[in-house]
């Protein structure tokens, strides 16, 4: 029985060529680079270096702020 329904593609047919295959690509230096060489936009860093540079990236904000938060009282049984 006929559903009208057209058949899916196969996935091979929507697969795009590898990207080592685009000989158009381009391989200038990044945007607002200002002619600096690659060495000089990014820096090997250990994981330490990296942590210690960019804190928040890793536990959120360095900015002190103040929020209210319930929270539990065992005397009482209940959060406060």
């Amino acid at each position: 029985a006929a559903t009208g329904k057209k058949p899916a593609a196969s996935k091979k047919a929507a697969a795009k060529a590898p990207l080592g295959e685009n000989k158009s690509a381009n391989v200038s230096a990044p945007a607002g680079s200002g002619g600096r060489s690659v060495e000089e936009i990014y820096q090997k860093k250990t994981q330490l270096e990296h942590i210690l540079l960019r804190p928040d990236t890793y536990v959120g904000s360095c900015e002190k702020t103040e929020a209210l938060a319930w929270v539990y009282d065992k005397e009482l049984n209940k959060l406060v």
